[in-house]
C-alpha cells in the first residue's frame, strides 16, 4: 500500500491482516512524519515492525504479520 493517507491506512489495518498469510509482510508508505507514530501504534496491534525509511517529511514501513 502507497501514498495512502494515514486515516485510511489505520481503517485498512484490519483489512490487510485479514488477507495476508501467517507471517506475511505489508508495505505502508506515504506517512507524513506527524501521523507516523499513531499509524504504528496502530499497526502493531497486528504487525511488527521491521523497519522504518524517512525520507523529508514522509515515512514507509516494513511490517510482518504476528503469528
Amino acid at each position: 500500500i502507497a501514498n495512502i493517507t494515514a486515516d485510511v491506512l489505520m481503517r485498512l489495518n484490519e483489512l490487510l491482516v485479514s488477507r495476508l498469510k501467517t507471517d506475511g509482510y505489508a508495505v505502508i508508505s506515504g506517512i507524513i512524519n506527524a501521523r507516523a507514530e499513531e499509524v504504528k501504534k496502530c499497526y502493531c496491534k497486528n504487525f511488527d515492525l521491521v523497519e522504518k525509511i524517512q525520507n523529508g517529511e514522509w515515512q514507509a514501513m516494513l511490517l510482518k504479520k504476528k503469528v
